[in-house]
């Protein structure tokens, strides 16, 4: 009896490193009925219902796939990502971890059509360390600006439309782990799911031109075309071959010959210009200089903040300008077109603080101010902080009185950053 006590202790001391040994996180309980019959499993749905609220009726087998179709997934996981990447490199730190992220491979009829490794900055860290249940959005007429719907519009650009002609198909999506060690290391499958995807025939009549409504402003065309060549065209972006197209004008000749609009859109529709949105971050730039509220394009970052406040100073920042920043020309080691930059913008995104990531950023030794030009969307982001701390009401209502008022533009609506302030990275619609 005497050997039992330190038996027992003994025995709880190996159970103990075992169960570190197999998580690294806390990761959420695995605790719904829900979740506990369908792990290993991805389910579809029409939209991101919360998980408390989901039953099986929300499930869906099939969907008919036309433009305004929505679509979402949920994968049920035996564990968060975090941990099941710490099953693959038990020696990595959760950082280290975390500069992996999900791979996903999509199948029609049974044939690998895309696979894709999803980019390290898509997701929240907190998500990937706690969460065993992935829920994200494939289709959305809501248009959000998510990594999900990216993702499958590159399916469907890279391979999916091709395969999924008129008719009835199955769609299969396998989720798997991957971590950088340096070299890339995909890891088992953590879960998997099927949708029947049914692509209708476009009707003759729903892709007939549009006639042209009144009050457009223009006087209306009366000269012939090839009608057959924009029917085809129509049928192309009702079948949603041609993506994301709104509205089709053509003036010739100072006339409106044609006038139609798409996926629920119209005259009115607000549209995302992307990042044609950035310039207007240049335009209030100007006419903050002509106003005297910034001196001038060559003033530095320094002017602005205490750069030594923020990560990786280097006295090569206080040189940085106004210009080389607007140019995307500065030093910062930044460039969007670079996955593996440190200031690519999808790693800044998931954060919550967007003027600080830019400004933690450190300078490319390599680098020579104006003599290189590198996509840096986070360096627009702190222009547009840099005006709204200088010019009196904000960003926000200088620009509606001094830029978009002019113009005549009245109806418009800004994205924010996390600080609320207009977001001069682009999407203002």
């Amino acid at each position: 009896m005497k050997l039992l006590k330190p038996l027992l202790i003994l025995v709880s001391i190996v159970a103990f490193r075992n169960a570190s040994a197999q998580d690294i996180v806390k990761a959420d309980a695995i605790e719904s009925p829900l979740h506990k019959a369908n792990m290993g499993g991805i389910v579809f749905m029409k939209d991101t219902i919360p998980m408390a609220k989901t039953t099986a009726a929300d499930l869906m087998s099939e969907l008919i796939l036309t433009p305004d179709a929505n679509l979402s997934m949920r994968a049920f996981m035996p564990n968060s990502l975090t941990n099941l990447q710490h099953k693959m490199a038990p020696q990595q730190t959760v950082e280290q971890l975390n500069q992996g992220n999900y791979q996903f491979t999509y199948y029609v009829d049974g044939k690998q059509i895309y696979q894709e490794n999803l980019h390290k900055g898509a997701g929240y860290a907190s998500n990937k360390n706690g969460r065993t249940v992935l829920t994200i959005k494939l289709l959305s007429t809501l248009h959000e600006d998510m990594w999900s719907r990216y993702m499958f519009t590159r399916f469907m650009m890279r391979g999916g439309e091709d395969a999924l002609t008129t008719g009835s198909h199955a769609l299969k999506i396998e989720l798997r782990p991957y971590i950088v060690t340096p070299d890339v290391k995909v890891g088992d499958l953590i879960a998997q799911g099927e949708i029947k995807l049914i692509i209708p025939v476009v009707d003759v009549k729903d892709k007939a031109i549009q006639s042209i409504k009144p009050n457009s402003g223009w006087p209306v065309s009366a000269e012939g075309y090839n009608k057959q060549l924009i029917m085809d065209l129509n049928e192309n972006i009702l079948q949603n071959k041609f993506k994301n197209i709104n509205g089709i004008v053509v003036v010739k000749n100072g006339n409106l010959l044609i006038e139609e609009y798409f996926n629920g859109e119209g005259r009115d529709t607000l549209h995302d210009p992307r990042s044609v949105g950035k310039t207007f971050a240049s335009a209030t730039m100007g006419i903050a200089i002509n106003d005297g509220f910034i001196r001038s394009e060559q003033q530095t970052l320094k002017d602005f903040y205490d750069l030594k406040a923020y990560q990786n100073y280097s006295p090569r920042k206080d040189s940085i300008t106004i210009k080389s920043m607007l140019t995307m020309s500065s030093i910062f080691d930044a460039n969007d077109n670079d996955d593996n930059s440190p200031g690519n913008e999808n790693n800044m995104y998931a954060l919550d603080n967007w003027v600080k990531f830019a400004l933690d950023l450190k300078v490319d030794s390599s680098k020579k101010a104006y003599a290189q030009w590198n996509y840096f969307t986070a360096g627009i982001v702190v222009l547009g902080d840099v005006l709204n701390k200088k010019v009196p009401g904000g960003l926000e209502r200088y620009a509606d009185e001094k830029l978009f008022k002019p113009l005549g533009i009245r109806n418009y609506k800004w994205p924010y950053t996390p600080q609320h302030v207009p977001s001069t990275a682009g999407g203002i619609r």
